[in-house]
């Protein structure tokens, strides 16, 4: 195994007794949740409903802080609506984001693209939900997410003065 390897595989197993699951932390790692299984059933490292055997799937994986409304308002302008709601996905301060299937409508030779998007705040375990139409589907998406994140910047608590 080379050395970067190791150290992927070794900051890996710290974030896995932490709590996180195999899929968070190849996430963090930047590693596809198949390499890491892998490289763990290789290291004969017992995993047990996507954790590390011994570590209470009861207890919820350590995450960071509860983002301020101005952390969420930060990252929208920085980058594409797509682009924001994943880096918060990634940074655990959203979780469970699933998008729909498009749903089609219209007539052929203009159809109309619907997606759904629903996510649950980390800090208050409430569930958001918006849906955008567009003519295609890439626009829908974006729209879809840019609804989300306008609706999670107005919902999201006061920051203390």
């Amino acid at each position: 195994m080379s050395h970067e390897r190791r150290e992927q595989l070794e900051q890996v197993l710290g974030l896995l007794h932490r709590g996180q699951t195999v899929r968070q932390a190849g996430d963090r790692v930047g590693l596809s949740t198949k390499t890491v299984q892998t490289w763990l059933r290789t290291a004969r490292i017992p995993i047990v409903d996507g954790r590390l055997a011994g570590i209470d799937p009861a207890l919820p994986p350590k995450q960071p802080p509860s983002p301020p409304a101005q952390g969420l308002r930060a990252v929208h302008p920085a980058s594409t609506a797509l682009g924001a709601l994943n880096e918060l996905k990634q940074n655990y301060w959203l979780l469970d984001v699933t998008w729909s299937a498009p749903v089609t409508s219209g007539p052929p030779h203009h159809p109309q693209f619907t997606y759904t998007v629903c996510a649950t705040r980390a800090d208050t375990d409430t569930t958001v939900t918006a849906t955008a139409t567009a003519s295609q589907k890439t626009a829908a998406r974006q729209h879809t997410a840019q609804s989300l994140l306008g609706q999670l910047t107005e919902t999201a608590p006061q920051d203390p003065p």
